[in-house]
């Protein structure tokens, strides 16, 4: 029984098309974690914002005892402000100062901006020159710092070779008599 299809445009093709070669499949996408403002999370809301997990090598585990990098002096002059950053290296220390203005959002915290208006400028030469002396005089103190031990073992030795070429004159002044 062969049944003719009334519509000529919807016939089979006469040629069977090869099927596709088989493709590795894809890895597994990692699964979408939604993101929720803070003072929203715990409600339901019918948008959410959608991220992708960072790689695990890429997450910032904290120290369980890291403390805060933070300036080790900070100069003001009215809302202005210097703040000089001691950095470690490996031919020793040394100091950064960073300038910022400080201002208050419309939540009334405190932000601090790297712009300045033309009335702040010679106020930030003067904390320039404020930061300039104070990062001297810490380079001094680190200095001191790592040179006072050299400078109490350089006594040390010193003194034991004086009192060693006491010790020799003391027994000929002894035979001279």
């Amino acid at each position: 029984m062969d049944q003719q299809n009334p519509n000529p445009q919807q016939q089979a093709p006469a040629v069977p098309e090869p099927a596709p070669a088989p493709q590795p499949a894809p890895e597994p996408a990692p699964a979408a974690e939604p993101v929720r403002p803070a003072q929203d999370q715990g409600q339901n809301h019918q948008s959410q914002e959608t991220r992708a997990p960072e790689p695990e090598h890429q997450q910032a585990q904290p120290e369980p005892e890291a403390e805060p990098n933070r300036p080790v002096d900070t100069l003001r002059d009215g809302n202005l402000k210097a703040s000089i950053w001691r950095n470690e290296a490996e031919s020793g220390a040394f100091y950064a100062t960073t300038f910022s203005r400080t201002w208050r959002d419309q939540e009334g915290q405190l932000r601090d901006a790297n712009n300045f208006v033309g009335s702040d400028l010679l106020k930030i030469s003067e904390l320039a020159r404020e930061a300039y002396t104070r990062t001297n005089a810490l380079r001094r103190d680190d200095f001191q710092e790592r040179n006072a031990d050299t400078d109490e073992e350089a006594r040390r030795a010193a003194f034991k070779r004086e009192r060693g070429s006491q010790a020799e004159q003391e027994p000929k002044q002894e035979r001279d008599r």
